[in-house]
């Protein structure tokens, strides 16, 4: 093998690895909770946390929910800012 030739397959190693890594890394310091409430059961980006007999909105949602199922709870009342880190909510 040719020096160039093993050089140029480092560095196309390196730089795959450096892409794979960096997504990862990138992923895990913003995925925050991508765990399904204990209380809800979750398909794809929808949370069902319905008829669990909740007094309150979980507090470990996770941010990748879309579509968020709090029907038949007994959640008086939901405060300013409880869904403030929930980007991609669209249906509550």
């Amino acid at each position: 093998m040719r020096p160039s030739f093993m050089m140029a397959a480092s560095l196309r190693y390196f730089y795959t690895s450096f892409v794979v890594l960096t997504a990862l890394f990138v992923t895990i310091g913003h995925g925050g909770n991508y765990k399904c409430p204990s209380a809800c059961s979750c398909l794809g980006s929808m949370v069902d946390c319905s008829k669990q007999g909740l007094t309150s909105v979980p507090d470990d949602l996770p941010i990748w929910v879309t579509i968020l199922e709090l029907s038949f709870n007994g959640i008086p009342e939901i405060t300013n800012g409880t869904f403030k880190d929930l980007y991609k909510l669209e249906e509550l």
